[in-house]
């Protein structure tokens, strides 16, 4: 009899191996959410809700469902939504709870996948995330190879995040140049002489403007001479049209 146990227990164990090493193998989904109060839908359709949001950075796993039971740890997806467990936060910003259910829009996650090796729990489900925080206790937490697959790709999105919200290390403004300022031209000599500047003034603005179309030409001039140009003024603008290039 005592053989016989024994040769059970070596075969048992022997059965099990496999299926171990699968587990170890085998890799289940988890996701981050990628946006500030992403929703958490109660179904994969409409707009009921369980009234909750959650914060850009948040874990979540996969989870496909049959008969009302999860049955794998992976994404279902309908209607642009995936399925997702997930823990809540503690006052210490741990996800510890009792898992929650809902549905999430695919566009506010990024996913990631995770190894099932750690997944033998008291539960002994394949792939299953959670792991009991003490046997006298409901709370759960992400067991170690979620949180490996967790933390690795939250590096990656942390990475990008920092340089989306990085400014670049030296900014170049265009310089603001008065070559955006409109030509000088005749009507603008005339202009200046009714406002009342002096000749001076008139005559610093002809040589320094950083461009022209004035128009000296016999009737321009004489046009301008009616106006009460002095000879001083009109002696400028012929110099600075000669001027020009």
């Amino acid at each position: 009899m005592k053989f016989q146990k024994a040769f059970s227990f070596v075969i048992g164990m022997a059965l099990m191996a496999p299926i171990s090493d699968a587990w170890a193998e085998a890799r289940a989904e988890g996701a981050i959410v990628i946006r500030d109060k992403a929703i958490v839908y109660s179904s994969s359709d409409g707009n009921g809700t369980r009234d909750v949001d959650l914060p850009r950075g948040f874990a979540v796993s996969g989870v496909t469902t049959q008969l009302g039971m999860d049955s794998a740890y992976q994404f279902e997806e309908m209607n642009g939504r995936l399925h997702v467990a997930y823990l809540t936060l503690d006052g210490s910003g741990q996800h510890r709870s009792l898992p929650y259910y809902g549905w999430i829009n695919s566009n506010d996650l990024s996913q990631f996948t995770y190894a099932c090796g750690c997944a033998r729990t008291r539960y002994d489900i394949e792939c299953y995330p959670f792991a009991q925080l003490g046997f006298f206790t409901l709370a759960f937490q992400y067991n170690a190879c979620f949180k490996e697959g967790m933390n690795k790709k939250l590096a990656e999105l942390r990475s990008i995040w920092q340089q989306e919200n990085t400014p670049p290390k030296s900014v170049t403004y265009p310089e603001t140049s008065t070559s955006a300022e409109k030509p000088l031209n005749n009507d603008d000599v005339v202009a200046l002489i009714k406002v009342g500047l002096g000749e001076d003034l008139i005559i610093s603005k002809i040589q320094q403007a950083p461009f022209e179309t004035f128009d000296v030409t016999t009737d321009a001039l004489i046009k301008m001479k009616t106006e009460g140009i002095s000879n001083t003024i009109l002696n400028a603008m012929i110099k600075r049209a000669g001027q020009r290039k």
